[in-house]
Protein backbone atom coordinates (compact mmCIF):
# COMPACT_ATOMS: atom_id res chain seq x y z
CA UNK A 1 0.00 0.00 0.00
CA UNK A 2 1.93 2.61 -1.12
CA UNK A 3 -0.04 5.27 1.41
CA UNK A 4 -0.11 3.60 4.33
CA UNK A 5 1.85 6.02 6.37
CA UNK A 6 -0.57 8.84 4.97
CA UNK A 7 -3.52 7.14 5.37
CA UNK A 8 -2.82 5.74 8.96
CA UNK A 9 -2.43 9.49 10.18
CA UNK A 10 -5.07 10.72 8.90
CA UNK A 11 -7.32 8.13 10.57
CA UNK A 12 -5.39 9.02 13.65
CA UNK A 13 -5.76 12.85 13.34
CA UNK A 14 -9.67 12.70 12.76
CA UNK A 15 -9.95 10.37 16.13
CA UNK A 16 -7.71 12.73 18.26
CA UNK A 17 -6.26 15.83 16.33
CA UNK A 18 -3.24 14.36 17.06
CA UNK A 19 -0.41 12.94 14.57
CA UNK A 20 0.85 9.70 14.38
CA UNK A 21 4.71 9.13 13.60
CA UNK A 22 4.77 6.37 11.30
CA UNK A 23 8.54 5.68 12.19
CA UNK A 24 8.28 6.22 15.81
CA UNK A 25 12.20 5.47 16.56
CA UNK A 26 13.08 9.09 14.19
CA UNK A 27 12.43 11.51 17.62
CA UNK A 28 10.13 13.98 17.81
CA UNK A 29 10.38 16.79 20.60
CA UNK A 30 8.32 19.95 21.94
CA UNK A 31 9.37 23.07 20.06
CA UNK A 32 10.26 21.55 16.68
CA UNK A 33 8.36 23.40 13.98
CA UNK A 34 8.30 22.83 10.30
CA UNK A 35 5.88 21.42 8.18
CA UNK A 36 3.82 18.34 7.60
CA UNK A 37 4.67 16.93 4.04
CA UNK A 38 1.85 16.43 2.31
CA UNK A 39 2.36 12.90 0.63
CA UNK A 40 3.96 11.13 3.78
CA UNK A 41 2.74 12.90 6.57
CA UNK A 42 5.92 13.16 8.26
CA UNK A 43 7.06 16.39 9.77
CA UNK A 44 9.56 18.19 7.97
CA UNK A 45 12.03 19.93 11.16
CA UNK A 46 13.16 23.18 10.31
CA UNK A 47 14.44 23.53 13.89
CA UNK A 48 13.43 24.21 17.53
CA UNK A 49 12.68 26.62 19.70
CA UNK A 50 14.60 25.12 22.72
CA UNK A 51 17.79 23.02 21.59
CA UNK A 52 19.23 25.96 19.86
CA UNK A 53 18.34 25.45 16.33
CA UNK A 54 16.05 28.46 15.88
CA UNK A 55 17.77 31.50 14.55
CA UNK A 56 14.84 34.04 15.87
CA UNK A 57 15.94 35.26 18.80
CA UNK A 58 12.60 36.69 20.24
CA UNK A 59 11.41 32.85 20.10
CA UNK A 60 14.10 31.08 21.84
CA UNK A 61 14.09 34.29 24.13
CA UNK A 62 10.01 33.39 24.70
CA UNK A 63 10.42 29.49 25.33
CA UNK A 64 13.50 29.90 27.38
CA UNK A 65 10.19 31.39 29.83
CA UNK A 66 8.28 28.38 29.20
CA UNK A 67 9.92 24.82 29.76
CA UNK A 68 7.92 22.33 28.34
CA UNK A 69 6.24 20.44 31.04
CA UNK A 70 6.53 16.52 31.65
CA UNK A 71 4.07 14.27 32.81
CA UNK A 72 2.88 10.40 32.75
CA UNK A 73 -0.46 8.94 31.89
CA UNK A 74 -2.37 7.75 34.56
CA UNK A 75 -4.68 4.45 33.67
CA UNK A 76 -7.43 2.72 35.71
CA UNK A 77 -7.25 -0.58 36.31
CA UNK A 78 -9.02 -3.58 34.64
CA UNK A 79 -5.99 -4.77 32.30
CA UNK A 80 -5.57 -8.50 32.29
CA UNK A 81 -2.41 -9.07 33.90
CA UNK A 82 -1.83 -12.95 33.56
CA UNK A 83 -2.84 -15.00 30.29
CA UNK A 84 -2.72 -18.79 30.27
CA UNK A 85 -0.01 -20.24 28.48
CA UNK A 86 2.13 -17.05 28.35
CA UNK A 87 3.37 -16.38 31.16
CA UNK A 88 3.21 -12.99 32.79
CA UNK A 89 1.60 -10.19 30.95
CA UNK A 90 0.68 -6.81 31.47
CA UNK A 91 -1.29 -5.73 28.92
CA UNK A 92 -3.99 -7.74 26.97
CA UNK A 93 -6.96 -6.45 24.66
CA UNK A 94 -8.82 -7.23 21.32
CA UNK A 95 -10.40 -4.98 18.78
CA UNK A 96 -13.13 -5.89 15.94
CA UNK A 97 -12.34 -4.60 12.66
CA UNK A 98 -14.93 -3.90 9.97
CA UNK A 99 -14.15 -3.79 6.34
CA UNK A 100 -13.38 0.28 6.35
CA UNK A 101 -9.72 0.87 6.93
CA UNK A 102 -9.25 1.63 10.41
CA UNK A 103 -5.83 2.46 12.49
CA UNK A 104 -4.88 1.42 15.94
CA UNK A 105 -2.05 2.97 18.15
CA UNK A 106 -1.28 1.76 21.45
CA UNK A 107 1.46 2.22 23.87
CA UNK A 108 2.21 1.15 26.86
CA UNK A 109 3.54 3.63 29.85
CA UNK A 110 3.44 6.72 27.50
CA UNK A 111 5.05 9.88 29.25
CA UNK A 112 3.95 13.19 27.36
CA UNK A 113 6.02 17.11 27.28
CA UNK A 114 3.64 19.18 26.81
CA UNK A 115 4.72 23.36 26.40
CA UNK A 116 2.51 25.49 28.52
CA UNK A 117 -0.37 27.44 26.75
CA UNK A 118 0.58 30.24 27.93
CA UNK A 119 3.71 30.54 25.33
CA UNK A 120 0.83 29.90 22.40
CA UNK A 121 -1.15 33.50 23.95
CA UNK A 122 2.45 35.04 24.01
CA UNK A 123 3.88 34.06 20.75
CA UNK A 124 0.81 34.47 18.06
CA UNK A 125 2.32 37.91 17.17
CA UNK A 126 6.18 36.59 16.71
CA UNK A 127 6.09 37.25 12.65
CA UNK A 128 8.86 34.46 12.31
CA UNK A 129 6.36 31.74 13.96
CA UNK A 130 3.17 32.18 11.34
CA UNK A 131 3.13 29.22 8.75
CA UNK A 132 4.59 27.00 10.75
CA UNK A 133 3.70 23.97 12.29
CA UNK A 134 4.93 23.39 16.18
CA UNK A 135 5.22 20.32 18.07
CA UNK A 136 4.01 21.22 21.34
CA UNK A 137 3.20 17.96 22.91
CA UNK A 138 4.56 14.88 22.24
CA UNK A 139 4.28 11.02 24.05
CA UNK A 140 6.86 9.09 23.90
CA UNK A 141 6.97 5.53 25.41
CA UNK A 142 9.57 2.39 25.30
CA UNK A 143 6.95 -0.11 23.84
CA UNK A 144 4.09 0.61 21.17
CA UNK A 145 1.91 -1.20 18.21
CA UNK A 146 0.57 0.57 15.13
CA UNK A 147 -1.60 -1.16 13.33
CA UNK A 148 -3.39 -0.32 9.93
CA UNK A 149 -6.32 -2.79 8.87
CA UNK A 150 -6.93 -4.37 5.86
CA UNK A 151 -10.33 -3.65 4.61
CA UNK A 152 -11.63 -7.27 5.89
CA UNK A 153 -13.82 -8.17 9.12
CA UNK A 154 -11.45 -9.19 11.56
CA UNK A 155 -10.63 -9.82 15.58
CA UNK A 156 -7.18 -8.44 16.21
CA UNK A 157 -5.88 -9.93 19.83
CA UNK A 158 -3.33 -8.05 20.78
CA UNK A 159 -0.78 -9.35 24.57
CA UNK A 160 2.26 -7.61 25.76
CA UNK A 161 4.10 -10.00 27.25
CA UNK A 162 6.99 -10.58 30.01
CA UNK A 163 8.43 -13.82 30.48
CA UNK A 164 10.38 -12.51 33.85
CA UNK A 165 13.98 -11.53 34.75
CA UNK A 166 16.16 -11.72 31.92
CA UNK A 167 18.88 -10.75 33.88
CA UNK A 168 17.89 -10.34 37.70
CA UNK A 169 21.10 -8.60 38.70
CA UNK A 170 20.09 -5.74 35.57
CA UNK A 171 16.60 -5.77 36.55
CA UNK A 172 16.05 -6.45 32.74
CA UNK A 173 12.75 -8.59 31.36
CA UNK A 174 12.38 -10.47 28.38
CA UNK A 175 9.51 -8.37 26.88
CA UNK A 176 7.60 -8.54 23.93
CA UNK A 177 4.31 -8.30 21.41
CA UNK A 178 2.19 -11.26 20.59
CA UNK A 179 -0.49 -10.83 18.19
CA UNK A 180 -3.07 -12.83 16.59
CA UNK A 181 -5.64 -12.37 13.44
CA UNK A 182 -3.86 -9.26 11.89
CA UNK A 183 -3.89 -9.81 8.16
CA UNK A 184 -2.87 -5.64 7.25
CA UNK A 185 0.03 -3.39 8.20
CA UNK A 186 1.36 -4.61 11.72
CA UNK A 187 4.70 -3.02 13.64
CA UNK A 188 5.74 -3.21 16.99
CA UNK A 189 8.68 -2.34 18.74
CA UNK A 190 9.57 -2.46 22.61
CA UNK A 191 12.67 -1.05 24.55
CA UNK A 192 13.60 -0.96 28.31
CA UNK A 193 13.84 3.52 27.42
CA UNK A 194 11.20 5.88 26.01
CA UNK A 195 13.16 5.82 22.86
CA UNK A 196 10.01 5.99 20.48
CA UNK A 197 7.58 9.12 19.44
CA UNK A 198 4.08 7.54 18.16
CA UNK A 199 2.28 10.61 19.06
CA UNK A 200 2.75 14.05 18.87
CA UNK A 201 0.25 17.21 18.91
CA UNK A 202 1.12 19.97 16.54
CA UNK A 203 -0.07 23.85 16.29
CA UNK A 204 -0.48 26.86 13.58
CA UNK A 205 -1.18 30.17 13.73
CA UNK A 206 -4.30 30.87 12.03
CA UNK A 207 -7.75 33.00 11.67
CA UNK A 208 -9.71 32.15 14.33
CA UNK A 209 -12.52 29.89 12.80
CA UNK A 210 -11.08 28.99 9.70
CA UNK A 211 -9.86 25.27 9.29
CA UNK A 212 -8.76 22.84 6.08
CA UNK A 213 -10.71 23.61 3.09
CA UNK A 214 -11.44 27.03 4.06
CA UNK A 215 -11.16 30.33 2.12
CA UNK A 216 -7.99 30.72 0.89
CA UNK A 217 -6.02 33.40 3.17
CA UNK A 218 -6.40 32.21 6.38
CA UNK A 219 -2.56 32.37 7.20
CA UNK A 220 -2.23 35.94 6.72
CA UNK A 221 -0.93 38.16 9.38
CA UNK A 222 -3.71 39.58 11.68
CA UNK A 223 -3.84 40.62 15.08
CA UNK A 224 -6.79 38.26 15.80
CA UNK A 225 -4.67 35.28 14.83
CA UNK A 226 -4.38 32.36 17.15
CA UNK A 227 -2.69 29.04 17.65
CA UNK A 228 -4.51 26.01 16.43
CA UNK A 229 -4.50 22.60 16.04
CA UNK A 230 -2.85 21.90 12.41
CA UNK A 231 -4.85 20.36 9.72
CA UNK A 232 -3.50 17.68 7.76
CA UNK A 233 -2.38 19.37 4.51
CA UNK A 234 -4.31 16.90 2.07
CA UNK A 235 -8.30 16.73 0.69
CA UNK A 236 -10.18 14.11 1.43
CA UNK A 237 -8.32 10.84 0.78
CA UNK A 238 -10.00 6.76 -0.45
CA UNK A 239 -9.68 3.55 1.45
CA UNK A 240 -5.81 3.44 -0.11
CA UNK A 241 -4.41 6.87 1.22
CA UNK A 242 -5.07 8.44 -2.28
CA UNK A 243 -6.55 12.05 -2.62
CA UNK A 244 -10.07 12.44 -3.77
CA UNK A 245 -10.04 14.17 -7.00
CA UNK A 246 -13.20 15.86 -6.36
CA UNK A 247 -12.49 17.05 -3.19
CA UNK A 248 -12.22 20.99 -2.12
CA UNK A 249 -8.55 22.00 -2.27
CA UNK A 250 -5.95 22.60 1.20
CA UNK A 251 -4.87 25.92 0.86
CA UNK A 252 -1.46 26.83 2.16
Amino acid sequence: MKQASRKFIDLIQQASSKFANWNPPHLIEVGDYGEIDRDTGKLEKSGNIYDGTCVNISATKLAAQYPPVKNRAKFGAGVDATIAGLGDASLQAKWNFETKRAALLTMHNPVSMTIRDAFFEASRKIPFLKNKDMVMKVHQCSTYVMYLSNKTAETVRLVLRASGPANAARGEANVGWWSDGASGIFQRAYHPENIYTPLFRAKRIRRPGLFRRASPGFNEPDDNDLWGDTEVPWNYLDEDGEEEEDGDEVYE
